[in-house]
């Protein structure tokens, strides 16, 4: 697999129909996202057609091209009779469950077998399709290619649907490789040699003044870029329903107006004269843009380098008509005080009421059995995914789980088990991850309250919940990938903003109970590409008080890389670098530990796509930290289980010293479970894997921890598949 950056992408268009009758064997067993049975190979069979577009979680630009292929493709289909499918292979369930948060998709989910990767062998979304038993449709990037898509999906009376965010929607403008844009300029300027010179370049657009446009011009894609007189454009839009205005000197969103000599703004919305094809506003009226805004829909900005600029107006439209977009004063945000930009009655959004759904009376299962490995309780009702535990101040740990988008507790104690409800509201919320500080203990989750899925905080003390606490900041993107760890007095909590085809990292540290300063992450320096940031899945550990450790994914550098370091400075690659980004090692999905002295370690998942292309297993590998050559050690392979399919490992160093290493893991048979997998080193020496999961249940998201007073060893995972799934926690004998 190949993640080509930037606008390269976008000169790999091919169209390559062919069958698979004769060539492949037919996938009789495929799973969806919670291992549930999709019967792909009947489903192929059918006469209605079955489309299924690639969309990788781990790459930028798919996050992006995958919504677009969910509304055009995907709903059309099933409009017209057929069947809807995503694929996403090699990425873990957590991974692949924010993608489905992020953009609220109900289609199922192809996440296995490997072998399904043979019918599109590359990292970008594309479409797929079959009818009868062929495949008719293969290799078919979509960027602006619907008219032809539509046709050869047999959809002739189907409408293209612009969807959301400026990155999208220039892509469309810059990069749709057949000249089926124009970037319109003000009446009698002259266009800037080098924009004109691109756009036949890339064969994307043409340049043209807005005084000689045709009838014919406005059914493509269009730009407005320049320093356009406010008169101009009232001409130039009077009658048309759009989500922004030009009247008496301002350019009006809503409720609020501003000066329009004394902004820029940039804007994106379907074309008012042919709703099918992509409006984009590029003002600046003497501001500059110094911040990127590519995963917005709208910003009306003001300020001419770095320290005066401000961003006035910002956030997304609201969409439930899709070709008549309209500002939602619920997604839309400021860095000033708008009251002055009010021009009619403006309300503050009022803040949203959810009624409980679920009390502290509701009846969850808490049982415990013996197994052959320890102790094992079943907790939960249904719909329970993702644990997360953390060591108890005796007696047992505390586990977090989210079941049905509610968050629970479970505290395990010698005097009794007791759970509680954390988030129990109509409100969605899930990823939650726990950690003790002092007499409490906190749980953060990611919810969503306002229309973005935010990172929300509250803590139990002496049997008692604070207020939920807002912990990451109310802006115009999902928060993604939560991370804690705590040194017994503070705690970090670490999440990744998503914004458009990137990922930010996040963290604020809490000592004591009070909040400090929301601050970046050195993440390592990207090459090959400029400026490109996208970091996510962290794992955070302490090394004595306050010196705080992470390592996560990145690319780029490599193409899918894992890079760790103290939080203070530039991290440092932990999978093997070369000399092209193409050559690096593969490897992701991270956890950073540390032994009793404070020597640092890293594991972390090896490259999944080994396991179709060369039948190579999947590895789970470990690095230490040499602290004087100040550089991660190069990676080993831990023995190896039963597996092919291994992902998502967690570890923890014993109070004797002896390491203890989780993963999950499948072979990769029609007929194989996840299951959990341990290994322990002890005086040098790594014992083969074992599996402390029960038979006849996948599962999977291990976590592990110590609990210290007594050194035992405690490991959580979700066990089961679709609604019957629960959670388990192992006491380790």
């Amino acid at each position: 697999m190949k993640l080509f950056p930037g606008i390269i992408i976008f000169f790999i268009f091919i169209l390559w129909s062919c069958t698979v009758s004769g060539q492949n064997a037919p996938i009789r067993h495929a799973e969806g996202l919670w291992e549930e049975h999709i019967p792909f190979d009947s489903l192929i069979l059918n006469t209605t057609l079955t489309v299924v577009p690639f969309s990788s979680s781990n790459c930028g630009y798919c996050l992006i091209d995958g919504y677009f292929t969910e509304m055009n493709y995907i709903t059309a289909n099933e409009r017209n009779g057929g069947t809807g499918l995503h694929q996403c292979l090699f990425n873990p369930q957590i991974d692949i469950f924010a993608f489905q948060k992020h953009f609220g998709w109900h289609t199922p989910i192809l996440t296995w077998p490997p072998d399904l990767y043979r019918y599109h062998e590359d990292g970008f979304p594309t479409v797929l399709a079959f009818r009868n038993g062929k495949q008719v449709l293969r290799n078919f990037y979509n960027y602006d290619k619907f008219d032809t898509l539509k046709s050869l999906l047999q959809m002739p009376d189907t409408k293209m649907t612009p969807t959301g965010n400026l990155h999208l929607a220039t892509r469309f403008i810059y990069e749709n490789s057949r000249l089926n844009a124009i970037v319109v300029i003000p009446a009698g300027t002259i266009p800037d040699a080098r924009l004109r010179r691109n756009g036949i370049k890339w064969n994307a657009y043409i340049v043209k003044p807005m005084d000689s446009l045709t009838p014919g011009d406005l059914n493509r894609h269009l730009m407005l870029k320049g320093n356009f007189p406010i008169a101009e454009l009232q001409k130039f839009f009077s009658g048309r329903n759009i989500p922004v205005k030009f009247e008496n000197g301002m350019v009006e969103f809503g409720e609020y107006g501003f000066p329009f000599d004394s902004v820029g703004m940039q804007a994106c919305f379907p074309n008012p004269f042919y709703p099918e094809k992509f409006m984009v506003i590029d003002l600046t009226n003497g501001n500059k843009l110094t911040e990127e805004v590519n995963y917005l829909d709208f910003v009306v900005y003001h300020g001419q380098d770095s320290n005066s600029f401000k961003k006035i107006f910002y956030g997304h439209f609201d969409k439930s008509d899709p070709h008549k977009w309209k500002t939602d004063t619920e997604r839309t945000f400021s860095e000033i005080s708008l009251h002055s930009y009010c021009i009619r009655q403006c309300d503050i959004p009022r803040k949203k009421i959810f009624p409980i759904t679920l009390g502290d009376d509701v009846k969850i299962e808490c049982s415990g059995k013996k197994s052959p490995c320890g102790t094992l309780f079943t907790l939960g009702n249904k719909n329970c995914r993702f644990p997360a535990i953390t060591a108890g101040l005796s007696g047992g740990p505390a586990v977090v789980w989210e079941e049905d988008g509610n968050i629970l507790l479970c505290r395990i104690s010698d005097k009794g088990n007791d759970i509680k409800v954390v988030e129990g509201t109509a409100a969605d919320a899930y990823s939650p991850v726990v950690a003790a500080e002092g007499n409490r203990t906190w749980v953060f989750w990611l919810g969503k309250k306002d229309g973005y899925y935010r990172v929300y905080g509250r803590f139990l003390e002496e049997n008692r919940w604070s207020d939920e606490i807002l912990i990451s900041r109310k802006e115009a993107f999902d928060a993604v990938s939560l991370a804690t760890a705590s040194d017994g007095e503070e705690i970090t909590v670490a999440w990744s903003e998503w914004r458009a085809n990137q990922r930010f990292l996040r963290t604020i540290a809490i000592h004591q109970g009070v909040l400090a300063e929301e601050k970046g992450v050195f993440v390592a320096p990207p090459q090959y590409i400029d400026d490109y940031y996208n970091a996510w899945y962290a794992s955070l550990s302490y090394i004595g008080k306050g010196n705080l450790w992470g390592a996560w994914n990145q690319h780029y550098p490599g193409t899918l890389c894992v890079v760790a370091g103290n939080l203070t400075g530039p991290a440092l690659p932990v999978t093997a670098q070369a000399k092209n980004m193409d050559d690096w090692e593969i490897g992701g999905y991270p956890d950073i530990f540390s032994d009793r002295t404070g020597n640092l370690y890293t594991v972390w998942q090896s490259n999944g796509w080994d396991v179709y292309w060369d039948s190579i297993p999947q590895h789970i590998r470990i690095s230490g930290y040499n602290s004087g050559l100040k550089k991660w050690l190069p990676g080993v392979d831990l023995p190896l289980a039963a597996t092919t399919l291994n992902e998502t490992p967690k570890a923890v160093c014993g109070t004797d010293g002896t390491f203890y290493v989780v993963w999950s893991g499948r072979a990769n048979g029609e007929t194989s479970e996840w299951g959990i997998w341990l290994t322990k080193k002890k005086d040098g020496e790594w014992t083969q894997p074992i599996k402390i999961s029960p038979d006849g249940l996948h599962t999977r998201h291990p976590d592990i921890v110590i609990q210290q007073d007594d050194g035992s060893v405690w490991i959580s995972w979700h066990s089961g598949s679709g609604d019957s799934m629960k959670v388990q926690l192992l006491k380790l004998e």
